[in-house]
């Protein structure tokens, strides 16, 4: 067995070999503003790894308390720890102010549907 094979235990089958890659790849994630109105164009991957960058991006758009608009057409991936900032941005704006998913891919809009369909303040938008 090489350095780079593992064993894991599965309680049906007994132990199996599992491959773990020598470079583990990291997540990137870039935010830009977007031209002429309150928002981010932002590109990468949204998951557990960059939220804190995705949140750092996110706060000040949010406490000017107006729509903020992100531009998602450069997302690759999205995970539900990266939705959850989305979310938890969108709760902390007031009455009437939405936040808009422009082009969101396809894992964001399935986390949306299956665990944020009724957050009324996250409008998603192709």
């Amino acid at each position: 067995m090489s350095r780079s094979e593992r064993r894991a235990v599965d309680d049906t089958a007994g132990t199996v070999p599992v491959r773990i890659p020598r470079r583990v790849r990291r997540a990137v994630l870039t935010c830009s503003p977007t031209p002429g109105r309150v928002g981010l164009i932002i590109a990468g991957e949204i998951s557990l790894v960059t939220r804190d960058t995705l949140e750092s991006h996110l706060t000040p758009l949010v406490s000017r308390g107006t729509d903020v608009h992100l531009d998602l057409s450069k997302v690759v991936f999205s995970d539900s720890g990266g939705v959850a900032v989305l979310v938890s941005a969108a709760q902390r704006l007031p009455a009437g102010k939405n936040i808009h998913l422009e082009n969101p891919p396809v894992s964001m809009r399935r986390i949306m549907d299956v665990l944020y369909s009724r957050v009324p303040k996250i409008k998603v938008q192709s």
